[in-house]
């Protein structure tokens, strides 16, 4: 009987251990979910990376951490993906990453990018801009203390013409390095070897004499 009561205990008490257990982890369960909830921690079911971004959906703050580098540059990628379907210009600064790099160019399409790394180091706000973008671009972005007023236009749009007239394609050193004191007898002389016909250079330098006054 001695033995069967000790038993009885044993059973008894494993049982008591072991829905007092039962009852710690549920206990400490729900405080992990409270504190999960008062951290914005949301616990999504197992799906691929990609749906966890919404085109629709305004992106804030994201910080990708941990896991696998593959992983990372596919979220990474659908994020610019949706910011970028949002109406946003975006810049990757990506330390080089060609990894990140060849999955752009992959979803993207090369046509659509512009990689600076360290085999094309420079970066030309004027690539793939039209004249009139060109002259935006720059008096947008004139200081206080040299602004360029609106009949700058004419001349950025001369120098520009010129640039085209010549079968090369407008890039911002193009513009600091011109030769502006002599500019005009630039165009004669390329009119003079044929490079420009004669049309060209008269409105080359009508456009150029309108807007000479904000040369400087």
């Amino acid at each position: 009987m001695s033995f069967i009561h000790d038993y009885s205990s044993g059973l008894t008490g494993i049982f008591m251990a072991s829905v007092e257990n039962r009852r710690s982890r549920k206990a400490l369960q729900a405080i992990q979910d409270v504190n999960e909830v008062n951290k914005g921690i949301i616990r999504y079911q197992p799906s691929q990376i990609e749906a966890f971004f919404e085109e629709n959906t305004p992106l804030e703050n994201i910080m990708f951490s941990g896991g696998a580098n593959s992983i990372r540059i596919r979220a990474i990628t659908r994020a610019i993906e949706c910011a970028y379907v949002q109406g946003y210009s975006l810049m990757v600064l990506h330390c080089g990453d060609r990894n990140l790099e060849q999955n752009l160019n992959d979803y993207f399409g090369s046509g659509n990018l512009c990689f600076i790394n360290n085999t094309n180091p420079l970066y030309d706000p004027f690539s793939g801009a039209s004249n009139d973008e060109i002259v935006r671009l720059t008096i947008s972005s004139s200081t206080k203390d040299s602004k360029i007023n609106t009949v700058g236009r004419y001349y950025l749009k001369g120098v520009s013409d010129y640039i085209r007239a010549n079968h090369k394609t407008p890039r911002c050193y193009m513009y600091i390095n011109c030769p502006h004191l002599t500019f005009i007898d630039g165009v004669n002389k390329a009119e003079s070897q044929g490079r420009i016909s004669q049309d060209q250079s008269r409105a080359i330098i009508s456009q150029i004499m309108q807007g000479e006054v904000e040369r400087r």
